[in-house]
This record gives C-alpha cells, structure tokens and sequence, in this order.
C-alpha cells in the first residue's frame, strides 16, 4: 500500500508542476516594434524583362531563318581550318566551343565547354576571334525580326602529315 501511495503521488506532483502553455505566456508580453521604423530599406528596382530579353536566345525552327555565315559554311570551316595551329602542349582530340550570333551578325561571347586541356581552348579562342573581327553572320530571324541566337560547334584537333 505504501508503494501506491508514493507512485500516486508521484504522478500528481508531475500535474500540479507542469508548464503554462505558451499561448497563454506570451498574451500578456507587450511587444514594442517601433525600432522597425528607423530601418530603412533601399528601393529595389526589379529589371527582370529586361534581363530576359536580353538573355533570350531563339532556337529556329524550319520554318524560320537560322544565322547564316557569310560565304557559307564551307568558308567558316576553311577559315578555321587555315588560322588553326597546333601549339605546344595541346593534345588530339575535340573542343566544343559556344557562340552566340546577335542581331547585328556578330560573333560574341565565346565558351569553350569541352576540350582535352588548357592550350587546345586558347588556340581555338584565338581563332574565333580572328573571324569573328573579320567575317559576319547574317543574322537569324524569327518572325520577320532578327533574334540572338547560340551556336554550338565542335573543333577538331589532329596532326597534318608533313607534305613531301
């Protein structure tokens, strides 16, 4: 009998001791919030139409007219081809070099997004701005309206067999 006593007890102090909820608590703290006045806080000009008109780039469909390069696509290759070198340090292999034709037909914003090392991404960097000072695109269109369009395009790196 002792036992149930102590344990009833025991299980009453736990009551008789346990917290207020918090709701409760916190009805009665005043709250003063006028220090939020003297915050000042800069106007933000949100820009975000033209951000995208300006990232905006149009991929063509058939129906529409992709960038063209000026004496055709032959003529680019050759051109690559006539300025490439192979420089010291630079392996065989691909470089993946982006582009983004704009609406006045030039080449700009040059990423080279894959290549075998460090020599190979100059060297074709090199090269496309040498054409890209020289040479023009005729710019896409979309709708009767010239667009900004990206062009992905691989670059081959071989050896040429030394002509006798």
């Amino acid at each position: 009998m002792k036992y149930f006593v102590c344990i009833l007890l025991l299980f009453c102090s736990f009551s008789v001791f346990a917290q207020t909820p918090i709701t409760d608590s916190l009805q009665n703290i005043p709250l003063d919030l006028a220090f939020l006045d003297s915050i000042k806080v800069p106007p933000i000009k949100i820009e975000r139409e033209v951000e995208e008109k300006e990232q905006q780039f149009v991929f063509c469909s058939g129906d529409e007219n992709p960038a063209r390069f000026e004496g055709g696509m032959e003529k680019f290759y050759q051109l690559i081809e006539d300025n490439l070198q192979f420089p010291k340090g630079a392996k065989k292999g691909r470089v993946f070099v982006w582009f983004v034709v704009d609406t006045l037909g030039k080449m700009t914003n040059f990423e080279i997004k894959e290549s075998p090392n460090e020599a190979n991404s100059k060297e074709v960097l090199r090269v496309m701005n040498i054409i890209s000072k020289n040479h023009h695109w005729t710019p896409a269109t979309q709708r009767d309206k010239k667009v900004k369009v990206r062009i992905a395009m691989p670059i081959f790196f071989m050896r040429r067999s030394k002509k006798r």
